[in-house]
């Protein structure tokens, strides 16, 4: 599989659960067992995906045509994702308290904000780094 290749399928599987078009392809290439697994991971884990496209195939009940090892290994990464992101939930909940306290009104953005509002099926699905936030100018005070 070439890069655009590898970036093609990784594309139509995030979508499988939503595209009929998708899932058939995608599950022709497992058949044809014609994936470069080493790829798709190296790929998947480099856009932050690699979770993501386990659940989308999982989902699909398309993990048996992938290797048990991998299989394993995707197992255990999203279950690392998913416990760092009860505690990234559990601690933007403490942050928000704490802000709220002092009068000051967060609105969590992009990861955590994703995982707050509960838009994943499963937690572990999205990859966050950090949490990102703004508050109001009017709130927003700086010591001098």
């Amino acid at each position: 599989m070439t890069y655009k290749e590898t970036l093609f399928f990784i594309g139509q599987s995030l979508t499988i659960n939503h595209s009929t078009e998708n899932k058939i392809a995608i599950e022709k290439l497992l058949k044809e067992n014609s994936v470069d697994w080493d790829a798709v991971v190296k790929v998947s884990t480099g856009h932050f995906v690699f979770p993501a496209l386990y659940c989308n195939l999982k989902r699909a009940h398309f993990l048996h045509y992938l290797p048990e090892e991998l299989v394993n290994y995707m197992v255990h990464i999203t279950d690392l994702n998913r416990e760092r992101n009860q505690k990234i939930i559990a601690q933007a909940k403490e942050i928000n308290e704490l802000l709220l306290a002092n009068n000051i009104t967060p609105i969590f953005l992009k990861g955590t904000g994703n995982l707050l509002e509960g838009l994943y099926e499963d937690i572990a699905e999205r990859m966050v780094g950090d949490m990102d936030f703004i508050v109001s100018k009017e709130e927003y005070r700086k010591d001098d």
